[in-house]
């Protein structure tokens, strides 16, 4: 039987669409960052979207979802902690925003280090600039031990410089998410729960609970 040339291109057709069929399955029905209304809902429009979007990018897009599939598999049996993510079945988030009473809006973050060595920075601010009250915060503990709350801990305020030239989109952009409230603590290894006490216009502090900071390693996940 003599070899055609042209049956390399129908093995590399095969494979490309092999490889596309499975990254499609995987990541329409079996991605772990999906929970199951999100799997159920508009089916048909995911389907799509995947299909189009694995079509060109599946041989960089499967290999981190199969990654992700191991992580979650390995906290399931016990192999790694269940803390080190946020937990969507809680609405744990590590940014929010709040409204309080008298509709004054305030927007705080949590960002973990790169490594348990590094400090986390917590941050937020009013949606108004001209709100400049004393703005606290307090940090409990959640896993892998459940501890009390810690004590109320002023951030740092900073005003921010100059406007920008408004011609400059990227100054600009730079400007508007600068945070003026800030805070750099060094926290052990573990998931936090980070509350906020926010003045409203009139100086009274309201209670805003609550963003998530997990403390964690690289060797944690291992991705």
């Amino acid at each position: 039987m003599n070899f055609q040339w042209w049956w390399i291109l129908v093995a590399i057709g095969a494979i490309w669409a092999t490889g596309w069929l499975v990254s499609l399955i995987v990541c329409v029905f079996f991605n772990p960052l999906d929970s199951e209304e999100d799997k159920r809902k508009d089916l048909r429009g995911r389907l799509l979207a995947h299909a189009v979007i694995n079509w060109v990018l599946w041989p960089w897009l499967l290999p981190g979802v199969l990654k992700r599939q191991k992580l979650y598999r390995d906290m399931r049996t016990g192999k790694r902690p269940g803390w080190i993510i946020l937990d969507r079945t809680k609405d744990e988030q590590s940014s929010r925003e709040w409204t309080l009473s008298d509709g004054t809006k305030f927007w705080a973050s949590a960002d973990d280090g790169l490594s348990v060595a590094e400090p986390s920075l917590i941050s937020g601010d009013y949606e108004d600039d001209a709100l400049t009250g004393p703005v606290e915060y307090r940090v409990r503990m959640v896993a892998p031990s459940h501890q009390p709350p810690g004590e109320w801990t002023r951030l740092e305020f900073e005003p921010r410089g100059p406007s920008p030239d408004p011609d400059d989109e990227d100054a600009v952009e730079e400007y508007n998410l600068t945070n003026r409230y800030r805070a750099s603590v060094q926290l052990p290894r573990g998931k936090y729960e980070i509350d906020f006490r926010v003045p409203n216009r009139s100086g009274a502090g309201e209670q805003c609970s609550a963003v998530m900071l997990i403390v964690a390693d690289p060797e944690d996940y291992n991705l």
